[in-house]
């Protein structure tokens, strides 16, 4: 998939949100209009430092990862971390995630 105003696959050159929530990576990277979704826990590079690996015994992928969705958002809001859950709940929410996933939901 490749959409206008997304940086796919992400290189590291410029800075990125990500937020991992209903089994999938959502990334928004700065001066984007889209928020990149992918399955999994996507981190897009090589973790070199693991301090509190918050991610033991997940499957976290390192190499670029196929995009599920992008999800339209204003440039300007980025880095809003309240804009990027809220977004990231309404995508689940549409697709009945909240419903099958058994994390609980924080605002």
């Amino acid at each position: 998939m490749t959409v206008l105003g997304l940086t796919d696959p992400y290189t590291g050159t410029r800075p990125c949100s990500r937020l991992y929530r209903y089994g999938h990576t959502f990334r928004w990277v700065k001066g984007d209009r889209y928020v990149a979704v992918m399955a999994d826990t996507c981190v897009d590079g090589r973790r070199v430092i693991v301090i509190d690996d918050a991610f033991a015994g997940h499957t976290v992928h390192e190499s670029p990862q196929p995009l599920v969705d992008a999800i339209a958002v204003a440039a300007d809001d980025w880095p809003d971390d309240v804009v990027l859950r809220r977004l990231a709940d309404d995508w689940a929410s549409r697709r009945g995630l909240l419903r099958r996933c058994r994390c609980r939901v924080q605002p």
